[in-house]
């Protein structure tokens, strides 16, 4: 019988010590390293547009909340640092009041070109710490910087006058987007007697007038010293009618200014500092711009084609502020034109500010008009009354009912929400 050779004892032996000489040489140069893994390419900027065009289409498509924040926390966490990627998944839940499980649920019925991606983009939503409902994580200002644009500002003046003293109160919204700005200004201007005669319009010691402008702007330098330079400009200015209105349309707002730690100080031409009261609130569900447009016939044979843009704040899943716009084109009967004008056509524009209650959950809502205002006009002096409305939300839109008239209101996919809760009447 032939027998195994005996195994050579003294080269395994030397092999084995040299094997952990090795190895302990190595754990001592690296104590505590992690071991190495394979990293996966950034994908490119001309992938990621096609990626967000795709998402874009399938969200709107799939009814997501919020398709625009969306996208742009998918483009973060591919372009972004960890933090920044993070802070956009946040904005992107709050705002579409989900949870990160519900949410995951939601974005798994989309598909996406880039399937990897998508995938790994679901999985660190439903990783991420749930944030619905928590005010969007923000950078510490700097001491002594300049304030944000984006928020709500106050201002208070006062002027005496032979006679007479000028009491104003506005209150501004600002939301900046980039370089571009949008917002809207309400003011309450009060003229008190101090010489103790009455005013005309009013039969007493105080006149009173509210009016609101819409504001469009341009941020012109951002790196100025000591804060960003702006302009504003209002683009159309409502007054609510009443005896002591000023009937006239007033000179377009033009402004210049600067951001500055104390406020925003702008010459219009007047100067004056708006001094910030807040952030804007984080939206909450169902907050959002929405539009209806309709055409009905008049009774002396023209057309009336009217559009109505709502912008709509819900808070705290109950509250709910805001406005919408009201403009009315009018074309009279061929061969005839109006007797306000003169001409064959005009336009009515009004402004109503509204307030209400909801549930958030049931998607009901009851809005109620605390408050129109008109643009000065020759053809805009039919008298009205307030409304109140019963409402619905649906995928893409809001159902609205009163008295014995319903429209249908649909969502716009627009950023540029510039509903601000505010306290009726200003000023309180």
């Amino acid at each position: 019988m032939m027998r195994r050779p005996p195994p050579k004892t003294g080269s395994n032996a030397r092999a084995r010590a040299l094997l952990v000489a090795l190895i302990a040489g190595l754990l001592t140069a690296c104590p505590g390293s992690p071991p190495p893994r394979r990293t996966s390419p950034r994908p490119d900027a001309a992938a990621l547009a096609a990626d967000a065009g795709h998402l874009a289409r399938a969200a709107r498509q799939a009814g997501l909340p919020q398709p625009d924040a969306l996208v742009e926390a998918y483009l973060a966490h591919y372009r972004d640092d960890a933090p920044t990627a993070a802070r956009a998944r946040c904005q992107w839940l709050t705002a579409a009041a989900l949870t990160p499980t519900r949410a995951a649920a939601r974005l798994s019925g989309i598909t996406l070109p880039a399937a990897q991606r998508w995938r790994a983009f679901v999985a660190a939503v439903l990783a991420a710490p749930s944030c619905t409902g928590a005010p969007t994580p923000r950078r510490p200002a700097r001491p002594g910087g300049p304030v944000a644009l984006s928020g709500t500002f106050e201002v208070t003046s006062s002027a005496p006058g032979e006679g007479i003293r000028t009491e104003r109160h506005a209150w501004w919204v600002l939301v900046r987007q980039g370089t571009r700005l949008e917002g809207w200004r309400l003011e309450r201007k009060r003229r008190v007697s101090t010489d103790g005669r009455k005013f005309n319009c009013s039969r007493g010691l105080t006149a009173d007038e509210l009016g609101v402008s819409l504001l469009t702007g341009t941020v012109t330098q951002a790196d100025a010293p000591g804060g960003p330079r702006l302009t504003l400009r209002s683009t159309v200015r409502y007054v609510q009618p009443g005896p002591c209105a000023d009937q006239a349309p007033p000179p377009p707002l033009k402004c210049t200014g600067q951001a500055t730690g104390e406020g925003v100080r702008l010459a219009c031409p007047e100067a004056q500092l708006l001094k910030r009261t807040g952030d804007l609130p984080t939206p909450g569900l169902h907050s959002g711009v929405y539009r209806w447009s309709g055409v009905t016939p008049r009774a002396d044979g023209g057309k009336e084609q009217v559009t109505e843009t709502w912008h709509l704040l819900t808070q705290a899943g109950t509250r709910v502020f805001g406005f919408y716009r009201r403009i009315t084109r009018a074309s009279a009967r061929t061969g005839t034109t109006f007797g306000c004008n003169h001409k064959a056509a005009y336009e009515r524009h009004r402004l109503y500010l509204v307030q209400g209650q909801g549930d958030a959950r049931a998607g009901k809502v009851t809005l109620h008009e605390v408050a129109e205002l008109r643009r000065p006009g020759p053809c805009d002096t039919a008298t009205s009354s307030l409304d109140r409305y019963q409402g619905q939300f649906k995928k893409g839109g809001l159902d609205l009912s009163w008295g014995a008239g319903s429209q249908r209101l649909e969502r716009l996919p627009t950023r540029w929400l510039l509903a601000a809760p505010r306290s009726w009447p200003p000023g309180r």
